[in-house]
């Protein structure tokens, strides 16, 4: 089987859903996003993912997910989720 390609949208409460996912053999953080790009870039080079973007939507189209998190306000939540779950993948929602 291959591996589930997950993504995560904030990096806040978010860096939790990377180290959770990582504990899974199954799930492969493939890509992360966060409007503030200063914190996408200190958090991508500690974890060690490439795929970075400012654009939620951007990186759902372009990474083949299977698996989003939505980590980021309440007040966003319900777009991104909807977007996700409109282009096949799975959302766990923060």
């Amino acid at each position: 089987m291959a591996k589930l390609r997950a993504g995560v949208i904030g990096l806040g409460m978010g860096r939790a859903h990377i180290n959770g996912y990582r504990e899974n053999p199954d799930v492969e953080v493939v890509a992360i996003a966060d409007l503030d790009g200063e914190k996408l870039a200190q958090v991508g080079s500690e974890v060690g993912i490439a795929s970075r973007y400012t654009n939620a939507e951007e990186m759902i189209l372009r990474e083949n997910l299977d698996i989003v998190s939505v980590a980021v306000p309440n007040v966003h939540h319900k777009p991104l989720c909807i977007f996700a779950l409109d282009h096949g993948c799975h959302v766990l929602c923060e």
